[in-house]
């Protein structure tokens, strides 16, 4: 984890925490077990940052178009989620 805020952004918090804690669910399900997830959080210029990186496959790039749309989950996903996690995000 690697973690440079040199401000307290102006972020709403909430919806903040609903979107780390989607991004970390998916990146430990979908990861390559036997490699950490890796997260990040910096702020410079008055941007605010948060990654979150595993070593899983990349996402089909016929997917990427459809990724933040409601009830839309991948073919053969492992999740039991609605669907609904990266829309709200």
């Amino acid at each position: 984890m690697s973690v440079e805020i040199e401000a307290a952004p102006r972020i709403d918090h909430v919806r903040t925490g609903q979107m780390f804690s989607n991004l970390l669910g998916n990146a430990l399900m979908h990861g390559a077990p036997d490699h950490p997830v890796r997260v990040k959080a910096i702020t410079t210029d008055n941007q605010f940052e948060l990654s979150v990186d595993d070593s899983g496959e990349p996402t089909p790039v016929q997917s990427l178009n459809k990724l933040f749309q409601p009830f839309d989950r991948a073919e053969g996903s492992k999740s039991q989620g609605l669907g609904l996690g990266l829309y709200i995000s």
